[in-house]
């Protein structure tokens, strides 16, 4: 199953949400290259773009709100609605969460992470360890942090 590569940019200096249009491959020393619409493999048609700290890039999950209208990108904050059952229980334990999405390196996986009201702290789960939809995508973290207490 392939998915669509695109990116988002929080512009930490004007504190805008800015599309990212460009073809993106990351370098590990900070630099990314960039090409408006599409992607070239001859240096004569690249640019080089650093980010120098100004903003934060944010890659498109593949997921889309119930609706197919709200995509999920990292950094986003959602209302999901996930199955906790085992498959031996007689009854099914649904809950609706609010979670935020990000890209665990260590896991090479997207998660979900989400604050128990018990107190007991922030627990995480990858794509594929509950089944689960995504419901309505409410904000994200930088422009909406107050979701996250």
């Amino acid at each position: 199953m392939s998915r669509e590569i695109k990116f988002r940019a929080w512009d930490k200096r004007t504190k805008v949400m800015r599309h990212w249009p460009w073809c993106i491959w990351v370098d590990l020393g900070g630099f990314i290259w960039a090409t408006p619409k599409k992607c070239y493999q001859t240096p004569n048609h690249e640019c080089e773009v650093n980010l120098d700290g100004k903003f934060i890039l944010m890659q498109y999950t593949g997921l889309k709100d119930k609706d197919g209208a709200g995509e999920v990108y990292d950094g986003d904050v959602c209302l999901i609605r996930v199955d906790f059952s085992q498959p031996d229980a007689d009854k099914s334990d649904c809950r609706n969460l609010k979670v935020h999405i990000f890209y665990d390196d260590e896991l090479f996986s997207w998660c979900w992470a989400w604050k128990e009201k018990t107190g007991h702290g922030q627990l995480t789960c990858q794509f594929n360890e509950h089944e689960f939809d995504v419901l309505k995508v409410i904000g994200n973290i930088h422009q909406n942090p107050e979701l996250l207490s």
